[in-house]
């Protein structure tokens, strides 16, 4: 966190969409990962069989409703039923962390290289020293910033400190059993760059999967590390990825204080901002949580809204944004199907 107070005129809050648009051959959408769940679906076809009720949420790739029934403790399931399915939600949850890693991996493939707009926006982000939040777990911001940072680390505003973007109470895994202690990328040198919360998690954050441990310690992988190397795998033992599951009501996965942090300090940057923009993300009416902190803390009479999507199947969207921010004056000039991320990245200034 930063140690002053500071003026924000922009806050920019990350779906999807974002991702998909600076690698729209490689990184999914929600959807999509419906692939990766069936597979794994696949491998038990004795327990899974095609008449299943998981079977029916996967005809329509609907990954949300899924996980929300593996969830929930529907009253007609058998308690043990109910402990299978908590089970399974979390076997799935490291399958949709697999899959994103292997999707960034390829995405960021040699020679390979992200659009100069997506460059850009980082850039910015950094010398305005703003704050970005995400709904993503992939690490695309983070690559991105590394790529921008020289060899050599230097105080200077034209260059970015990749290990300063988390600014939260997290340590690097080399720490967890004091084996390594090079602090990689991860030591926090400066704070004169931009600002990431990563709400839902990340695929390089790890921690010993406690929900009733609310204060249980999160470790974050830098992206010097080998999984091959002895100190890695002592230092990973036990460890879990931190992902909060695409489930209607993720209240109950909110509970590890790092994650409420992230989330104070995005109601404290709202509050900070003149403008919000929404990035490819479509605000879901099934994502209860998020709805409501729209609701009761994004909306507010004169605040300036951007909703950055494409146009296909925009009315949705569209009333989407109506519904949870009535008092906000919604820009709807970045709802396009031509690159509208990188049209909005081409207006910043």
């Amino acid at each position: 966190m930063r140690g002053k107070a500071f003026k924000m005129s922009k806050l920019f809050i990350l779906g999807a969409g974002f991702s998909k648009a600076v690698f729209p051959d490689e990184m999914p959408l929600m959807k999509d990962l419906a692939d990766c769940i069936e597979a794994e679906l696949d491998k038990f076809p004795d327990k899974f069989p095609k008449d299943s009720a998981y079977r029916k949420f996967m005809k329509d790739k609907d990954v949300e409703g899924l996980m929300t029934y593996l969830h929930q403790e529907i009253p007609w399931k058998p308690d043990y039923d109910i402990k299978y399915d908590e089970g399974l939600l979390l076997t799935l949850l490291d399958c949709i962390g697999e899959y994103i890693t292997k999707c960034e991996e390829k995405a960021f493939q040699k020679p390979k290289q992200p659009p100069d707009w997506a460059k850009q926006f980082v850039r910015y982000l950094h010398e305005k020293e703003l704050t970005v939040a995400t709904f993503n777990y992939d690490t695309i911001l983070e690559r991105l910033s590394k790529e921008l940072k020289p060899e050599k680390i230097e105080q200077s505003d034209s260059n970015i400190d990749i290990r300063g973007i988390y600014q939260i109470p997290i340590s690097p895994l080399s720490l967890r059993a004091s084996i390594g202690v090079a602090l990689g990328d991860m030591g926090i040198v400066s704070l004169n760059t931009y600002r990431l919360l990563k709400l839902h998690g990340s695929i390089n954050w790890f921690f010993a999967r406690d929900m009733n441990f609310p204060g249980v310690p999160v470790y974050c992988v830098g992206f010097r590390e080998n999984p091959n190397d002895i100190e890695y795998k002592i230092n990973m033992a036990g460890l879990k990825p931190l992902i909060i599951p695409p489930v209607a009501e993720k209240a109950p996965f909110y509970g590890n204080q790092l994650v409420k942090i992230l989330w104070a300090e995005l109601k404290k940057a709202v509050d900070d901002a003149d403008e919000i923009y929404c990035v490819g993300y479509s605000l879901p009416k099934s994502d209860y949580t998020t709805q409501i902190f729209f609701k009761t803390v994004i909306n507010k009479v004169g605040r300036k809204v951007y909703i950055v999507n494409r146009e296909s199947d925009s009315d949705v969207l569209i009333k989407n944004y109506e519904e949870a921010l009535p008092d906000c004056e919604l820009i709807k000039d970045y709802i396009t199907d031509y690159k509208p991320v990188k049209k909005m990245v081409t207006d910043l200034k």
